[in-house]
């Protein structure tokens, strides 16, 4: 307490309110080899799996106001790439 007390911890700036209402959604990628087959369409053009998926979660994240994301990537193991935020923008960045 007294380490604590000696780094005269303060306030900086006004807190910062963050929504109450929304729900917390973690997204799960499969990064796998199968991923890259080049068997789907996007656009018109031919695309691999990974691509569409790149695609169709980047225009749900940008929807998704209000919301905590979170991305979390596997192929042979799980690894979380983004844990639950309100930063759309870094989760999208991440995907």
């Amino acid at each position: 307490m007294f380490v604590t007390a000696a780094a005269r911890p303060q306030w900086v700036g006004e807190p910062v309110q963050l929504p109450a209402s929304g729900r917390d959604l973690m997204l799960v990628v499969d990064v796998s080899g199968s991923m890259e087959a080049q068997d789907m369409q996007l656009a018109g053009q031919s695309a691999n799996r990974l691509q569409v998926v790149k695609s169709v979660i980047g225009e749900f994240v940008k929807r998704r106001t209000g919301d905590r994301l979170g991305l979390i990537l596997f192929a042979a193991r799980a690894y979380t790439q983004a844990p639950l935020t309100f930063d759309r923008a870094t989760v999208e960045k991440l995907l």
